[in-house]
């Protein structure tokens, strides 16, 4: 699956929402550490370009799986 198949969260809210989707079958470590990332993206005051945000779901994309390790 490529990352151009997800539409870009416009914030860290829809992020929260995308991740909420898939909560009731991750582990709780992958959870976790998704919701870290995510916690990271608040105390930077947010996502500052288009290419960061793609870069933040790249990162979650490939923590639940669904990614390579290339967003390329």
């Amino acid at each position: 699956m490529d990352i151009k198949d997800f539409p870009l969260p416009a914030n860290v809210g829809e992020m929260r929402a995308l991740l909420a989707q898939f909560a009731y079958i991750l582990p709780e470590d992958k959870y976790q550490a998704i919701m870290g990332v995510l916690d990271k993206i608040e105390a930077e005051n947010g996502i500052q370009s288009a290419e960061q945000g793609q870069e933040v779901l790249a990162e979650i994309i490939n923590m639940l799986g669904f990614g390579s390790q290339s967003n390329e």
